[in-house]
């Protein structure tokens, strides 16, 4: 017997998420937001990327839904502009489209190294001037960065690949959470292939999170810990 599958990544990708952010919770960090030391940095920048992939993943397979079951024409890597129209159609959120925007725009900052040039005040090590090369960002990473605080204009995430820490991460698979939950709502037979055939079967995004565990050495469960993420950011 010869089965068929679609190569998401999908729902593969959450472990690794979830063993990265429990290495995150393990370090003790110096107190400053200007410069997070590189090891927070390094973990930090590999969760954005994957939970970027996550979302493209995800997005691309609404797209392969589209083509096969529903005989819509729809063309494959143009997941940023089909979110847009999708998000529309189904009377979702705007603002989901925006973080989605923010999060492909620091994906690529951190994917293609922008470089910036930065003068540093050695006394209370700061950041006091910041500038990016020519030839770096592209429309959309201009559209949603604050070119004053070099952050993303709507969530605050940092652009400047090595000043990127775990508050940005934070709020990146926060935002990546609530747009992959908005969808699961819509998409109930799953965006995700289960690998046994191309059949539009499986379980919704939120089942799957429910699953993961334990994020920590306390055991939680991942919805869990992301609820008590959320509830840390709000407060900073």
């Amino acid at each position: 017997m010869i089965n068929k599958y679609i190569s998401v990544l999908g729902s593969s990708l959450i472990n690794p998420i979830v063993t990265l952010f429990n290495e995150l919770e393990e370090f003790s960090f110096r107190d400053t937001e200007d410069s997070p030391v590189k090891k927070e940095n390094g973990y930090s920048v590999s969760i954005i990327v994957l939970c970027a992939i996550l979302l493209e993943s995800g997005v691309n397979r609404l797209i392969y839904n589209d083509r096969v079951y529903d005989k819509v024409e729809v063309d494959f890597g143009k997941a940023r502009k089909y979110l847009e129209s999708y998000i529309e159609s189904n009377n979702l959120r705007e603002e989901l489209h925006d973080d989605f925007m923010e999060i492909m725009a620091v994906r690529d900052s951190i994917a293609h190294n922008h470089l910036w040039l930065q003068t540093l005040d050695q006394e209370n090590y700061q950041i006091k001037e910041s500038e990016l090369f020519n030839g770096f960002g592209n429309k959309n990473f201009w559209n949603v960065t604050d070119k004053r605080s070099k952050k993303t204009k709507r969530n605050a995430i940092n652009v400047i690949p090595d000043q990127i820490g775990k508050r940005d991460s934070s709020i990146v698979f926060v935002k990546t959470y609530n747009i992959l939950f908005e969808i699961g709502k819509i998409e109930r037979e799953n965006v995700w292939e289960d690998r046994k055939g191309i059949r539009r079967k499986g379980r919704p995004f939120i089942d799957l999170v429910r699953k993961v565990k334990p994020i920590n050495r306390k055991s939680e469960y991942l919805s869990d810990y992301i609820e008590k993420m959320k509830s840390k950011l709000h407060e900073t």
